[in-house]
């Protein structure tokens, strides 16, 4: 696969679009665009070339089915060790080689694993990361291989398991949504009811204004109201939600075309907003920009930031480093403007047999056995990883009825991962997430970034 995934860089180096001088942001634009090119131009010509892929036996010799996918937690990756164990011995002529690879990198692997014709029978991805597989129709439809009422478990909207075309390409496993987590102890302490968390913008101004202090009367802020993760890929997950609850799907599908609605007055106010709670309201510091999911998460336990938004996930981390702080923890929906409509952030894993692939049957036979047991295999993913198992089983665990996790939950039925563009991911790392930067730290205006951004989706696409 190494030498494989050499090549297609040396392929891509030569796309005669690519400026060899060029910034590495724009470059890396460039050559995913090629890299794009390239997989729709093999998925085209693979039937024409007469491409079979490794072919399957009729006799009874074992198969081995290949599993590309980002499961890194331990305690989640034990348990596919387990469900895999179960499976083979339960079905000894099908085996599972599960390869894990960092989630950042988990789109390029599989693309350059189809492209370079080596075998794949199941891949992890989800809506966004996806994106550009199912608009090259690389899933397999698995109508053809599920019962009818089989998606009936699933929660959620059904965009999620939908093709382009229609047809149903994709299973769904755990997946975080994003909530507000708040410090009950801190809101006592600044006169606010810790069992009413805010539920509109302004009330997230009136509550963050109240919990922003000078603790210690050194004339520098030690207690912040709000914050949110700010570094690298992450600011656009607060963005994405503020944007959708005002009734902006920030891009939209014309025929074959994605077109921006960025620059619009409901892109301008939720971009406002995100902007002026750090340089008008001051409830938030600039400094979220270089924090992390889990460098919030510290400031939150350590006392430092009183409310912020992140995923369920995080619970982890702050049961395992901060147990004294638990039970002073409450949890909530994104607050959402008076005028508006709830939306977080949020979508599960999704799981996909490639349409190349020579072992569907068997494949989709492990997808059905990862349902079983109770809890079954996907819904102990979830309560390993503190988030949803996004099936109507997972409705009947512990976690969603807990007070302090069942918010991630009950969430699910408003909760948008970004617009599935082929260039999605391009977007948000190389112009979404510097401008929402660049905002908070005041180096450029609102208008001046809304009319980038829309700018830079339209060139993008």
């Amino acid at each position: 696969m190494a030498a494989d995934g050499i090549a297609l860089m040396e392929l891509v180096e030569k796309c005669p679009t690519l400026d060899k001088s060029a910034e590495p942001a724009k470059k890396e634009i460039v050559m995913r665009k090629c890299l794009i090119g390239l997989l729709t131009g093999v998925l085209i010509l693979l039937p024409s070339l007469g491409f079979a892929g490794p072919q399957s036996e009729e006799t009874e010799e074992t198969v081995t089915l290949e599993f590309l996918h980002a499961i890194w937690l331990p305690e989640m990756q034990e348990v596919l060790k387990e469900a895999i164990a179960d499976f083979e011995e339960q079905n000894p002529n099908i085996k599972v080689n599960a390869t894990s690879v960092p989630f950042a990198d988990l789109s390029a692997q599989t693309m350059i694993t189809l492209i370079g014709g080596e075998q794949l029978d199941l891949v992890m991805s989800n809506l966004s990361r996806g994106a550009a597989f199912r608009a090259n129709r690389a899933w397999a439809n698995l109508e053809e291989l599920a019962d009818p009422g089989y998606w009936d478990r699933y929660i959620g909207p059904d965009k999620i398991t939908t093709s382009f075309d229609g047809y149903r390409d994709a299973v769904q496993w755990d997946g975080s949504t994003w909530g507000l987590f708040y410090r009950k102890d801190l809101f006592e302490q600044a006169g606010l009811d810790p069992n009413t968390p805010p539920e509109t913008w302004d009330d997230l101004i009136t509550y963050a204004t109240a919990l922003t202090k000078d603790t210690n009367g050194d004339g520098e802020i030690d207690q912040w109201g709000f914050a949110y993760p700010g570094s690298g890929y992450l600011p656009q997950q607060f963005w994405v939600p503020l944007m959708l609850q005002l009734g902006n799907p920030i891009s939209e599908l014309d025929g074959d075309e994605w077109i921006s609605i960025i620059d619009s007055p409901e892109g301008m106010r939720a971009t406002t907003f995100m902007t002026e709670l750090v340089t008008k309201h001051r409830v938030t510091p600039r400094e979220v920009v270089g924090m992390d999911w889990e460098q919030t998460a510290i400031a939150f336990a350590q006392g430092e930031v009183a409310m912020f938004v992140t995923g369920s996930w995080v619970l982890t981390t702050l049961k395992d480093g901060y147990p004294d702080i638990v039970s002073s923890i409450g949890t909530a929906p994104y607050p959402y403007p008076s005028d508006g409509q709830p939306a977080v952030y949020g979508g599960p894993q999704t799981i996909h047999i490639p349409q190349q692939s020579q072992y569907k049957e068997e494949a989709w036979k492990f997808l059905e056995f990862m349902e079983t047991g109770d809890p079954s295999y996907v819904d102990r993913f979830g309560l390993a990883s503190n988030s949803p198992a996004w099936n109507r089983n997972f409705l009947k665990t512990d976690f969603a009825t807990d007070p302090l996790t069942k918010t991630f939950v009950e969430i699910i039925e408003y909760a948008h991962m970004p617009p599935q563009s082929v260039q999605w991911d391009s977007f948000q790392a190389n112009e979404l997430c510097p401008t929402l930067q660049s905002l908070a730290m005041g180096e450029m205006s609102v208008d001046e970034a809304v009319e980038y951004l829309d700018k830079a989706f339209v060139e993008l696409h």
